[in-house]
């Protein structure tokens, strides 16, 4: 039976595979069966295709594939479902970031889900929030080579000038005369699935350029660290206390201490595991 689905709409290919088996077995209830499905998919296993549903077994991209023509698919949204496979299926940050991007790609998607390639980009570029924060700078200069080389670590002129188109596409940034920008008090929204992987995309950028830190002189870093062993009380308190640090530094930038800005400068907050077995 042909998909009548509105496949651009799904984020999880899974539930995609069983809304279809839910209608064609409604369309065809003595007919369609997992078992007639595999057979039409050229499935050895009857009971194949419910275990993918069910979350028990993955899709290797030969199988995405004959699925997909089972569904009778169309060229473009074959290509679509694969992408959605790979987003579903991967635990590797980059590797989602990058399937993501795949399926941002589809105008219909990003329709269907409300989404917007360059909402995700801006969190997905690590120096994308930084150019933003540039612009507060007095010397400030609109210029892609500008800022290109002055990013540590330096980008390409190119990755500058989209930095500024996007920032300024999205109202984040707008022109304040012949040759300035200004922020803007805009925020932007996704997805929930959408924000957190990109968020975690940024965060561990950030933590690679944290890491690269190092060989700066420690006249303009501050990197410390503590191994502790904590209870479970004691772990959540340490996180309201970080939440609490950083609305007080949100605070202090807003009320502007001892004249404009002058540097940017990135703060990352880390507590996270080092010891296996955790259950509470």
């Amino acid at each position: 039976m042909k998909c009548s689905l509105p496949v651009y709409s799904y984020e999880d290919y899974r539930q995609l595979l069983k809304d279809y088996y839910l209608a064609c077995k409604e369309a065809a209830p003595q007919k369609f069966s997992y078992r007639y499905w595999a057979r039409r998919a050229d499935f050895s296993s009857s009971n194949f295709i419910s275990l993918v549903i069910t979350g028990k077994r993955n899709l290797s991209p030969d199988a995405a594939r004959r699925l997909a023509r089972s569904m009778r698919l169309t060229p473009r949204q074959s290509k679509f479902f694969e992408e959605l496979v790979r987003f579903g299926q991967t635990t590797d940050v980059d590797e989602r970031v990058r399937a993501l991007e795949a399926l941002l790609a589809y105008r219909e998607y990003c329709t269907a889900r409300q989404l917007s390639q360059e909402q995700f980009e801006y969190f997905s570029r690590w120096y994308y929030p930084v150019v933003r924060e540039m612009v507060a700078l007095p010397d400030f200069q609109p210029d892609p080579a500008w800022i290109a080389t002055r990013l540590h670590p330096a980008i390409r002129a190119p990755e500058a000038g989209r930095a500024l188109a996007v920032l300024e596409r999205l109202g984040l940034i707008q022109q304040h005369g012949p040759g300035r920008y200004i922020q803007t008090e805009k925020t932007l929204t996704t997805s929930r699935e959408v924000c957190s992987l990109a968020v975690a995309a940024f965060h561990r950028d950030m933590i690679r350029l944290g890491q690269a830190s190092m060989q700066t002189s420690a006249r303009h870093r501050e990197v410390s660290s503590l191994t502790m062993s904590l209870s479970s009380e004691e772990f959540r308190l340490i996180k309201r206390k970080i939440h609490t640090f950083h609305e007080e530094v949100l605070a202090l930038l807003h009320h502007g201490v001892n004249g404009g800005p002058s540097h940017v400068y990135q703060l990352n907050f880390q507590l996270f595991p080092v010891v296996q077995g955790l259950n509470r």
